[in-house]
């Protein structure tokens, strides 16, 4: 069962990433519907959330909004040497409009970090990648991080991400366990990379030992 104290926090974060409005203002990440589409939930519920409307909202929705943005209700994040080290090299990466690839061994908290970077600061898109993700779900989950609704052709998709991200303000793309992308989604980084060339900052994070081709 989801507590008032859990709900309270969960709503919080909500009104941290979108405030209490329908509109996007500079003050805010997300408009209320940019964050609904991020979240996968209706914009009545994120509204109902942060107003603290919460008798009709189950749990279970509770639940989901809470890992969609990665919400530790039992946790809180220790700023290591590493978590410190990767934050500031993120930040010199969305500054200067660099790419940074990552590769260290497993389990020294990078895609914490990374999750941390993307909760505190504007204009960045996280995607942490999956093994059963053909090119279009990659392509999804790119849209569905910047709040944009995931519709239309392959192409109208990755032309509707790229045409955003030249709108944003020092922009930082983070592709966390990118060794996960089949062929086609892994040589779609490349022609994003060649479209968003020096407007924006883009790190990606594999396994140490990770080679491409292996099975």
């Amino acid at each position: 069962m989801i507590t008032e104290a859990q709900k309270t926090t969960i709503a919080t974060e909500l009104f941290r990433l979108a405030g209490n409005g329908k509109r996007k203002t500079e003050q805010f990440k997300f408009s209320q519907v940019e964050l609904a589409v991020k979240l996968g939930v209706s914009n009545g519920t994120v509204s109902n959330m942060i107003a603290g409307k919460w008798q009709n909202i189950a749990d279970s929705m509770w639940r989901k909004v809470q890992a969609t943005l990665k919400i530790d209700l039992n946790w809180k994040t220790a700023e290591t040497s590493n978590f410190r080290l990767l934050t500031e090299l993120l930040r010199k990466a969305q500054e200067t409009q660099l790419t940074a690839a990552i590769s260290y061994d497993a389990g020294i908290g990078k895609s914490e970090a990374y999750k941390a970077y993307e909760r505190n600061n504007d204009n960045v898109i996280y995607v942490e990648c999956k093994n059963y993700w053909q090119t279009k779900s990659y392509i999804k989950a790119l849209l569905n991080a910047c709040g944009i609704k995931a519709e239309g052709t392959k192409e109208e998709m990755i032309e509707a991400f790229i045409s955003h991200v030249m709108t944003l303000e020092n922009p930082l793309i983070i592709i966390d366990q990118m060794d996960k992308l089949k062929e086609g989604a892994f040589d779609l980084f490349m022609d994003l990379y060649n479209d968003l060339f020096r407007c924006c900052g883009c790190s990606c994070l594999r396994e140490k030992d990770y080679q491409r081709g292996e099975n």
